[in-house]
This record gives C-alpha cells, sequence and structure tokens, in this order.
C-alpha cells in the first residue's frame, strides 16, 4: 500500500509567532453554563433568570484560544476562569509579546489597517489575567527570608519599599502607545479617543511612575 505525505500547513514550534499561538493554542475555561446559550436559544427556552438556579449556578467546562477568551470576556463581559491558573503566566506572556509585535509594525512597517479592536480585546484580557499570574510565577516571589526582611531599594531619588507581587498590575503602556503611533499615522482612532486622552495625559509621568505603582 502506497503511503502519501500531505505537506502540512501548520508551522514548526519554532516558527509560530505569538500571534499564531493566540489564535490555535486552547486552554481549559471554566465558564456559566448560562453563558453558553445563544440568540436561538433564548427565544426557544426564554431568558436565565436569577431564580433559575440550577442553570444560572451551573459551570461549564470548555477549550478555547485566548482569542476567544478575549471576546467572550473583554467584549461580552461573561464569566471565565482558568481551569489551570499557571496557565495564566502562559497567556499573559504571549499577549504581551503579541501586542509588542503590533507595536513594532506599527512604528516601523507602517500597516494600511491595525486591528485596534482585537489588541483592545487582548489588552482587556491582559489585564484580567496579571491578578492570577503574578501569583503563579509571572514575577520572582521573595523567599521567605525577603518577606520578613524591611528591604528597601533605590528608585527614582528616594528608598522605597521593594514592590511586592500583590501590588502589581496591567497598566496596558503597550496599547496605549499604540494607539498613539496609529493617531499620529493617520490612522482611525475614535473608538478608543478616551483611552488615548488618558495615555496623553499620562505620559509625561514616564515609565518610572508605572515601576512605582507596580505596573508591567
Amino acid at each position: 500500500m502506497e503511503v502519501r505525505r500531505f505537506p502540512s500547513n501548520v508551522p514548526s514550534a519554532a516558527e509560530q509567532s505569538a500571534a499564531y499561538k493566540l489564535f490555535h493554542y486552547h486552554y481549559m475555561v471554566n465558564m456559566h453554563a448560562a453563558d453558553r446559550l445563544r440568540e436561538s436559544d433564548h427565544e426557544i427556552f426564554g431568558v436565565v433568570m436569577p431564580s433559575a438556579k440550577q442553570l444560572s449556578k451551573a459551570h461549564d467546562f470548555q477549550y478555547l484560544t485566548v482569542a476567544e477568551m478575549a471576546y467572550v470576556a473583554a467584549t461580552e463581559g461573561k464569566f471565565i476562569a482558568l481551569y489551570d491558573p499557571n496557565d495564566a503566566v502562559v497567556i499573559y506572556k504571549m499577549i504581551d509579546r503579541h501586542l509588542h509585535d503590533w507595536l513594532n509594525a506599527v512604528k516601523y512597517s507602517d500597516p494600511e489597517t491595525i486591528p485596534l479592536e482585537g489588541l483592545h480585546e487582548f489588552d482587556q484580557l491582559a489585564a484580567m489575567m496579571v491578578y492570577v499570574a503574578r501569583g503563579h510565577g509571572l514575577v520572582e516571589l521573595e523567599d521567605r527570608y525577603e518577606q520578613y526582611k524591611s528591604q528597601r531599594v533605590f528608585r527614582g531619588g528616594k528608598y522605597r519599599p521593594k514592590t511586592m507581587a500583590s501590588s502589581i498590575s496591567h497598566s496596558g503602556a503597550v496599547f496605549n502607545e499604540i494607539l498613539m503611533v496609529a493617531k499620529s499615522r493617520g490612522h482611525d482612532i475614535w473608538k478608543f479617543r478616551r483611552q488615548a486622552a488618558l495615555a496623553e495625559g499620562n505620559d509625561k509621568s514616564g515609565p518610572a511612575a508605572n515601576e512605582r505603582r507596580g505596573s508591567i
């Protein structure tokens, strides 16, 4: 019997970009069962009310890509939780790499179109993931000796307490910079005008301010 091998369109692991992983890698998540109902389901079964305790409290596990998570959580505002919290670190770093890739593309390639809405969804998901990721290896945790030691580090001309993992938050600085560059190149950022205005107002604070606030 002749064995035929067909070429695969899947890039090798070394060739897979952050964008490829965001749209093709699946992770197990926990969602409310009611959130999985579609519009057609509501037409048939009606709207799920709080009194429907069995369905409103039921949880359902399924596999979603990070792009699907971003849409479900950021755009639709639905509850979503990772089955394995360690995945939050991988997802956060993946989104961070993707945003930096687009920032470089916007700065040096000047693409005709920029998927600002999709990038905003990823940025919003990163802001959610950081609260889980910071406790599962995103930042180096201090050892027990350091936890109970009043160690101070030199920052911004003053001695300040060392930043603890629990104070780390997502600043959205990369997406804000994408907005600023996109605006300067003539792209339409009207939908994100408020965020752009805040970014312009906070720009004078500089990276040092973000570091002092424990933002990444």
